[in-house]
């Protein structure tokens, strides 16, 4: 019996996305950056940056692997686009139709109601059939779901969800009965009720135990029920939700094996395929992305077991970049401060007091925080504003060694004042000024003072900028 040929589904390239925000004006706007964020298939989320220019036109170069939902944030905005690798999108929408979102009650208002965007180019006919059919289904079950579930029990939540994952597919499907779904549009729509379903439920169960469980019999019955290796569930990002938490459902699996973190783990408990190659790529880019470097045999192991050639590549180039900054010495312009007693009450104090005359922006972070990196490559564009001025910026790294530390200042660039904060002192800290989360951003105004506690994102490029600015000439 011949065996099928595992095809490769992701092919690298461009996805060209312009635009125009009608009735934009600079000198009354609050936002003048878009960023533009895309899913990897080696499990990481990566992200593009577009000027829009007095007109409120921009352009932007979107590398893709495959076909996929990007968003597109306009200073916390969210509006979600169909991108095909290849092809070409325009979009136009007026200011008046962009909704500031500041509150998780705000957010999920916004995704129940309708944008009002129009479309030109390659990919227009598909972006409007989801654009028409999407907000109709958010109303159903909203990005915000779990939030709004959290106090139901294991097998409340998953009945629950399994009801409102029912009704979508009704609902599709009386769509494409009535003829108003393309193809397309019903093949990936299909995909994405299921496998956002698949994630939910997996993130759902680990949110209540904290990852510390195997899930249910029940949980386990219907996530047998969606294919992990699935080429057409490629076509919509929540397959790559479903991956990342199947990676832990997996490891949970087998708590007690010790090959349980290692790579032919993994490779044994799926089939070759496009779930396999994800999941392979996710554990290796999880190593990555903490500043270790993978051996020579794994990248082997890599080129021989990932179906793909186009991930597996990647990752050994990816490989390869770390290895080049691990061996860079510090960017210019960059300190490590020596470490502080354990003991003293006020790390801020003594911080403010050091840097005093100078306005300091502080950012808590640490080398294995995505979303923390992904923010401070925002910040040359911020640091450029306040070239010989008078302001201080402040990483302070927490959670980590001194090796990955290090590291990580040095692959990344990160030019700036850096201190890397003990369990003790971070505990220390944390009493006086809870960090729930990070990354996280305070202001410290040229006296020593305090002045926000939660201050704005190096992204939000504006209102960040303000604010210093207003600090400065205090």
């Amino acid at each position: 019996m011949a065996v099928a040929q595992h095809q490769p589904v992701f092919k690298a390239d461009s996805f060209r996305l312009g635009g125009n925000i009608r009735n934009y004006h600079p000198a009354s706007s609050t936002f003048q950056l878009l960023k533009v964020v895309y899913n990897t298939p080696y499990g990481q989320q990566e992200q593009v940056i577009a000027q829009l220019d007095s007109s409120g036109h921009f352009n932007a170069s979107v590398p893709l692997f495959n076909p996929q939902e990007i968003m597109l944030d306009f200073d916390h905005t969210l509006i979600y686009l169909y991108a095909v690798p290849g092809k070409d999108l325009q979009i136009s929408l007026d200011t008046a139709d962009i909704r500031h979102v500041h509150t998780v009650e705000e957010l999920a208002e916004f995704h129940n109601n309708r944008q009002v965007i129009l479309f030109k180019g390659s990919a227009a006919a598909i972006n409007t059939n989801l654009n028409d059919y999407m907000y109709r289904l958010n109303r159903i079950i909203n990005p915000l779901s779990n939030e709004q579930a959290q106090n139901m029990t294991a097998d409340q939540y998953l009945s629950w969800r399994l009801q409102k994952m029912q009704l979508q597919q009704d609902t599709l499907h009386a769509w494409q009965q009535a003829g108003v779904v393309s193809a397309l549009c019903y093949l990936r729509t299909t995909n994405y009720i299921r496998y956002s379903a698949g994630a939910d439920v997996l993130a759902y169960w680990y949110n209540t135990t904290g990852n510390q469980s195997f899930p249910p019999v029940a949980y386990q019955n219907f996530l047998s029920t969606l294919p992990v290796n699935n080429n057409d569930a490629v076509l919509t990002d929540v397959y790559y939700d479903f991956i990342n938490n199947y990676l832990i459902y997996l490891q949970l699996k087998e708590h007690n094996n010790p090959k349980v973190q290692e790579l032919a783990y993994i490779a044994g408990q799926v089939s070759k395929g496009t779930g396999q190659d994800l999941l392979l790529a996710n554990m290796a880019a999880d190593s990555l992305h903490r500043s270790l470097p993978l051996h020579p045999a794994t990248i082997q192991y890599l080129r021989q077991h990932i179906g793909n050639t186009a991930i597996s590549r990647r990752i050994a180039f990816l490989n390869q970049q770390l290895q080049q900054s691990i061996n860079n010495n510090l960017p210019d312009k960059t300190h490590l401060l020596n470490n502080m007693a354990d003991t003293i009450p006020d790390i801020l104090q003594v911080l403010g007091a050091k840097y005093k005359g100078n306005v300091v922006y502080v950012d808590y972070w640490a080398p294995w925080c995505v979303p923390c990196i992904e923010e401070m490559r925002q910040t040359p564009m911020l640091k450029k504003k306040f070239i010989n001025k008078p302001v201080v910026f402040l990483y302070l790294a927490i959670h980590c060694d001194q090796s990955s530390w290090e590291k990580a200042i040095k692959r990344e660039q990160i030019q700036g004042e850096h201190y890397r904060l003990s369990d003790q002192e971070f505990d220390l800290l944390n009493k006086r000024i809870p960090i729930i989360g990070i990354p996280r951003y305070m202001l410290i105004d040229k006296n020593g003072t305090i002045t926000q506690r939660i201050a704005p994102r190096p992204g939000d490029l504006e209102t960040i900028s303000t604010a210093i600015t207003q600090l400065l000439n205090q």
